[in-house]
């Protein structure tokens, strides 16, 4: 089963306006899949809270309002630990040890409700960081089961089922689309993407 993800930028007046990235397209066979597959159907969408030089997503754990940085090229989802604390959660020691750009280890994990929209995942185990400028961090392992859209003109991000034609995915006016193609998610989580400029 090999997942096929693509990032579509939509290219027109001014410049480039938005990005639409597409994530775990589904994997069945051409054929079949050009059998199967449906129109593109929004599942749900966010509003971001734009903080000018960084976005948050709104999200609840154990049902109390947060709001998590929103990381594009964050592997897992963690809670910062300022908030665990406020938040008297039973802090355990974690499976998994992170550092973040200035070398700080995280500092264990929780187990929570976290919901996203109108899903909830039922106690995840989330890791603790020391993150201080949000709540948590919101990265990919939220939202790799749909194809994301992050549409930060109008401050949203959309979640799409999987189940439409490959490659039909722009749904704003467009007259010029570009696609670049984009393999990863392999078992260490890492992903690339390769431009010749």
């Amino acid at each position: 089963c090999v997942a096929c993800h693509h990032i579509v930028v939509f290219l027109g007046g001014a410049g480039m306006r938005k990005f639409l990235l597409a994530c775990l397209l589904l994997s069945a066979p051409a054929s079949a899949q050009a059998q199967q597959c449906g129109n593109l159907v929004r599942a749900m969408s966010l509003d971001l809270d734009d903080h000018g030089n960084y976005f948050t997503v709104p999200v609840t754990v154990n049902g109390q309002p947060k709001h998590f940085l929103l990381d594009t090229g964050g592997a897992f989802t963690q809670i910062s630990l300022a908030t665990a604390k406020a938040m008297n959660l039973a802090i355990a020691p974690s499976r998994i040890q992170m550092f973040d750009m200035y070398g700080n280890s995280n500092a264990g994990q929780v187990r929570v409700d976290v919901g996203v929209g109108r899903l909830t995942a039922k106690n995840e185990d989330i890791i603790v960081s020391s993150l201080g400028i949000a709540d948590g961090i919101f990265a990919a392992d939220f939202m790799q089961n749909y194809d994301i859209d992050i549409d930060f003109a109008a401050r949203k991000l959309n979640y799409f089922l999987t189940d439409h034609c490959d490659g039909r995915v722009v749904y704003w006016p467009a007259g010029v689309v570009a696609a670049v193609p984009f393999h990863g998610w392999n078992s260490h989580g890492d992903s690339h993407m390769n431009v010749t400029v």
